[in-house]
């Protein structure tokens, strides 16, 4: 089970401690922790643990009746979601914007695809691109997990049929990574110059207002998606009070229509 690297050994055991009680051994069950730091070569993140957890109800004689109802897949869902509430809510205690989703990584990209579409719907480029790119970096199958002999073969340097699987979806894995990274790259870049460019081509104060709305000092930076949507919501107000001068002038029109003199026959 992966740890959020963000935290420090402490932390970590703690975490996988109460997780442990309150999911496994409340149910009966005994669970045997082994937390494994990151090895010497590869992922410095990698930290982890293995939990080894008994298929049997203990009675006060010992052992009991294997229980059959802890092998189903909504009760493993249900083990996910928990350590997943847990770990985030562990990150948030420790002062840590980072978060896990337990879903698969597809439940993710579509979910981030949905987002952008809603996003575009309702004008914020900004926040679409952004989603866009999150399904970009999620395209990519998961991890195989390696059994313990694939696993002792991969640290001696022995490529069976696994490994190689194993270091090919983790290449895979990288290379979407870069390119995703590539990409926001370009996507903020693209983003700051059109913000830029709208702000450019507004009065000079109806320029300043576009930085302190909300309270913001012109000075401080602002999230780009804030800046994109006021620099827009200006450009669209600047539209309507053109579009209600209009229709006053119109009115005007008519009126003075209405009570022009007639012209003496």
């Amino acid at each position: 089970m992966a740890l959020p690297a963000e935290l420090d050994h402490g932390q970590r055991a703690l975490l996988v401690r109460d997780f442990c009680q309150r999911q496994f051994v409340d149910r009966g069950m005994v669970a045997d922790i082994a937390l494994h730091a990151p090895g010497r070569e590869g992922d410095d993140r990698n930290h982890h643990a293995h939990i080894l957890l008994t298929t049997r109800e203990i009675a006060a004689e010992g052992f009991t009746a294997k229980n059959c109802d802890w092998n189903a897949v909504e009760v493993l869902e249900g083990w996910r979601e928990a350590w997943a509430q847990d770990a985030n809510l562990a990150l948030e205690l420790a002062g840590h914007a980072e978060r896990i989703d337990h879903r698969t990584l597809e439940a993710q990209r579509i979910e981030a695809l949905e987002l952008a579409l809603v996003a575009q719907e309702q004008g914020h480029e900004a926040e679409a691109l952004e989603h866009i790119v999150r399904a970009v970096a999620l395209d990519r199958p998961p991890l195989p997990q390696l059994s313990a002999g694939a696993r002792q073969l991969k640290e001696r340097g022995q490529e069976v049929a696994a490994v190689r699987v194993w270091h090919e979806v983790k290449a895979h894995a990288a290379e979407v990574a870069r390119v995703a990274q590539e990409l926001a790259g370009h996507v903020r870049s693209w983003l700051e110059r059109t913000a830029d460019h709208v702000l450019d081509r507004l009065q000079p104060t109806e320029a300043g207002l576009a930085y302190e709305s909300g309270g913001h000092d012109r000075d401080r930076p602002q999230d780009l998606a804030a800046r994109m949507r006021e620099a827009w919501a200006l450009r669209d107000t600047r539209s309507d009070i053109g579009d209600q001068r209009s229709a006053i002038s119109d009115q005007r029109k008519d009126i003075r229509q209405t009570h022009r003199p007639a012209e003496p026959g």
